[in-house]
């Protein structure tokens, strides 16, 4: 079985879009997903531990054991959990990829957006 990973908000109305477009992507059935109140704030920051632990043990799990093939962040338009605007999420967006591709490698890491009309854009 052929795993992709997804760090992303919990909002349930994104969840649809980013599914199908990480698995056409990665050309991967099965995805990850890693959901957090507005993810991409708190994991931009470094600032909270737990967040940190829970993403760093989801990508152990999913890299190590299901053997991802890629991963996929994404911030979108709405946010309850991070209501800043769509700039300073594309900013932590591209601040986490920038962290992961250090680890994971420039080709596997990818950055996206949810735009108003409920569709995935590719941000970096």
């Amino acid at each position: 079985m052929k795993f992709a990973t997804l760090i992303t908000c919990m909002d349930g109305r994104i969840q649809r879009p980013l599914n199908d477009y990480v698995r056409e992507y990665f050309d991967a059935p099965n995805i990850d997903t890693l959901a957090w109140p507005g993810a991409c704030g708190p994991i931009s920051r470094l600032q909270n531990p737990r967040v940190i632990e829970y993403v760093d043990r989801g990508l152990d799990i999913s890299f190590n054991l299901h053997a991802s093939c890629g991963m996929a962040i994404a911030g979108h338009h709405d946010c309850a959990g991070n209501p800043v605007n769509k700039a300073q999420q594309c900013t932590e967006v591209e601040l986490i990829v920038q962290r992961f591709r250090e680890s994971y490698g420039e080709d596997k890491v990818i950055g996206l957006w949810v735009n108003d009309q409920w569709t995935v854009e590719r941000i970096c």
